[in-house]
């Protein structure tokens, strides 16, 4: 495993990147998320796209029919350099 370095560019950049993401996306629930969060909010309609995407569309399909019709399995997203952490993301 290659050495980190907290106070390096690249750290300071995630960081940044963070920072932005949540105050411009999320929402403070985020800090007590739980694994069914993701199915909840899928089917709440207050998501788009999310990482544990079988769980929620199977959620989706027993509860809200109509959500599951408009679910769409698509690779993950990718980062700057293209980095790409999880596959099979889901997309509403």
């Amino acid at each position: 495993m290659p050495n980190s370095t907290l106070n390096g560019p690249e750290a300071v950049a995630a960081v940044e990147f963070k920072t932005r993401l949540y105050r411009q996306a999320m929402t403070d629930e985020v800090f007590s998320w739980i694994p069914t969060s993701n199915n909840q909010g899928l089917v709440a309609g207050r998501l788009s796209y999310i990482s544990n995407s079988i769980s929620a569309w199977r959620t989706a399909q027993r509860s809200t029919p109509a959500v599951a019709r408009d679910i769409e399995f698509v690779p993950a997203l990718g980062g700057r350099r293209g980095c790409v952490v999880r596959s099979g993301q889901l997309l509403i």
